[in-house]
């Protein structure tokens, strides 16, 4: 009895650390709001005075994007606050790519639902970043939610070069490398043994905030499974979808209904 009740504080603690680790590595990646609002406003201010359309969108799609993603410090955000939060990004994207064809749904009932922040953009960049490597012609993403019973899933889908779906779920259900460290060295193991053990470096496709060559933003795949693991439990994550074509991935997230959310700005609003 007080070897399993050692072992659940313990757990717990862990994961208490991890996650004010995943909060302290989010809050080091902001820069002061007010300083970047402010100057973007001026590059806006000079692009439209200068009859240039283009910059002054995608200053204000940028604007979004920074809004959205800092969410005000907040764990949580609505769905629609986080799809305008992917939608900024994307914006900024097809003008960057040649052929980027981007197609979201989402019912009008699921809009004002609770969710953690921050669980989208990272699918979207990761597809582009590893899906469409190299490739700047007919390019596609979709995103769509639905409700599926008390889960709302969210599907990120890309015809890029896929990957192996049973391959990337079995790697996101093993343990974080630092937990399989420690139990290696009460073993003896080898840290190379454990590395090749656990490393997310084994697939591009999942990017840890250690892995900036690899993970786009920093935030890759693996941290948003990880953060909702630790704040929603496990019963929820990230699964990959085996498809014909590209990959398909669902932020599988427990549905909270917030009916009272108030409405998010208008798609692309001035800065």
């Amino acid at each position: 009895m007080l070897v399993t009740l050692h072992g659940l504080i313990e757990k717990s603690f862990t994961e208490e650390i991890e996650r004010r680790q995943l909060q302290l590595e989010l809050l080091q990646a902001q820069i002061n709001p007010h300083f970047l609002y402010n100057t973007l406003d001026l590059i806006n201010c000079r692009a439209i005075l200068s009859g240039d359309k283009e910059t002054g969108g995608i200053v204000r799609a940028l604007a979004n994007m920074l809004r959205y993603g800092l969410n005000r410090g907040q764990t949580w955000i609505s769905l629609e606050g986080e799809i305008r939060h992917v939608e900024a990004y994307l914006h900024i994207q097809r003008l960057l790519m040649d052929d980027l064809a981007v197609d979201i749904r989402v019912p009008d009932d699921l809009l004002s639902a609770s969710m953690l922040h921050f669980c989208l953009q990272p699918l979207a960049e990761n597809a582009i970043v590893h899906g469409f490597a190299g490739r700047t012609e007919g390019c596609r993403i979709a995103i769509e939610a639905r409700l599926d019973g008390i889960s709302l899933r969210l599907r990120v889908q890309d015809n890029g070069v896929g990957c192996d779906a049973e391959a990337m779920n079995r790697m996101l259900e093993e343990r974080p490398i630092e937990e399989k460290g420690n139990e290696a060295d009460d073993r003896g193991a080898s840290e190379a043994d454990v590395t090749r053990a656990a490393s997310p470096a084994k697939s591009p496709a999942l990017a840890s905030p250690s892995d900036k060559d690899r993970g786009g933003s920093g935030y890759g795949t693996l941290n948003v499974h990880r953060r909702i693991r630790l704040y929603c439990g496990e019963a929820f994550g990230l699964k990959y979808v085996q498809t014909a074509e590209g990959t398909c991935v669902e932020a599988v997230l427990p549905f909270r209904p917030n009916l009272n959310a108030a409405p998010a700005p208008r798609r692309y609003e001035h800065v």
